[in-house]
């Protein structure tokens, strides 16, 4: 899976499938479903959660 995160100066945050993670300095994204180093790391891999469904990282527009 292919994400991409754009933010600006602001703080962003990111919808992991019905839940929520904050990205919390450019490359920390903190969420309650999985551990995610980087967003380049997200970038390149796919993200399954605990129960081993796979995530989606999309833009979240508050």
């Amino acid at each position: 899976m292919k994400v991409a995160i754009f933010t600006n100066k602001a703080s962003a945050m990111a919808r992991i499938s019905t839940d929520t993670g904050f990205l919390i300095h450019r490359n920390l994204l903190l969420t309650t479903h999985a551990n995610l180093p980087s967003l380049s790391s997200a970038e390149t891999s796919e993200i399954r959660l605990q129960n081993g469904v796979a995530a989606t990282l999309v833009p979240h527009r508050g």
